[in-house]
C-alpha cells in the first residue's frame, strides 16, 4: 500500500502458521534476558533466539494474528 511505501524494500520473508501467544510477545519484550536456560526442550535456551535477527536487519518485524510488531 502507499502508506507502507517507506517500509518496503528488500526483505527476508519467513512464514510460520502458528500465532504468537501473549507469553511469546512478553519474551520478545525481554530481549537478551532469556527464560529458557534451564529447559533443555527449548531451542532458545542458549540466549540467542530472536536476537539472531539483528545479524540480518536493524529493524526486525513480525505479523502475528492481528498484531504487527
Amino acid at each position: 500500500s502507499e502508506e507502507m511505501k517507506d517500509w518496503q524494500g528488500p526483505a527476508i520473508w519467513i512464514y510460520n502458521d502458528a500465532e504468537f501467544s501473549a507469553k511469546d510477545f512478553q519474551a520478545l519484550i525481554k530481549l537478551g534476558i532469556g527464560g529458557k536456560s534451564y529447559d533443555d526442550t527449548k531451542i532458545g535456551k542458549f540466549g540467542i533466539g530472536f536476537n539472531c535477527a539483528f545479524h540480518v536487519t536493524d529493524l526486525p518485524s513480525l505479523v502475528s494474528g492481528r498484531y504487527i510488531a
